[in-house]
């Protein structure tokens, strides 16, 4: 009995591998402060400027985006795998229309200091949900191992 670990002792550990880890926690609260400044940002522009062309699509474009990156963010410290995926893929997405839109918008003489937030908030919350993704699908893994078992720990 020395060499073998008791019953308690296997599912402390399957539960504690099944908890959202550190970096999973920090990334998603960083996509989620990603979200509201790109929705922010978005909103603050459709409010502020007038369009004259198909150039009211990159802002309007934020605001789904934005809403779509904090509900990822949100369920990213939840530690769920696929959103640590979306949350990469939304910070992208985040950095490119609003780098096309600022450009955009400094010809027209138009400046928001949103702008470079929302610029550094899809750096650090790409970067971080791309660390995140491996940690994330082993805790998918851990949970789906606990409830072939039996246990649903509701996270």
């Amino acid at each position: 009995m020395s060499g073998t670990p008791t019953f308690s002792a296997q599912a402390d550990a399957e539960i504690s591998a099944a908890t959202p880890p550190l970096v999973a926690v920090v990334a998603g609260r960083v996509v989620l402060v990603l979200g509201v400044f790109t929705v922010l940002y978005g909103a603050q522009s459709l409010t502020n400027l007038r369009f004259l062309s198909w150039h009211w699509l990159l802002p309007a474009l934020l605001l789904p985006v934005g809403a779509a990156s904090a509900v990822t963010g949100w369920k990213l410290s939840r530690g769920r795998g696929w959103a640590a995926v979306a949350g990469f893929v939304l910070a992208a997405l985040s950095a490119l229309v609003t780098t096309v839109f600022t450009v955009l918008a400094l010809t027209w003489g138009y400046f928001s200091l949103l702008s470079p937030m929302v610029g550094l908030a899809a750096t650090a919350s790409g970067l971080l949900a791309a660390l995140s993704i491996g940690a994330c699908q082993r805790t998918d893994r851990a949970r789906a191992v606990l409830a072939e078992q039996g246990f649903e720990l509701g996270v």
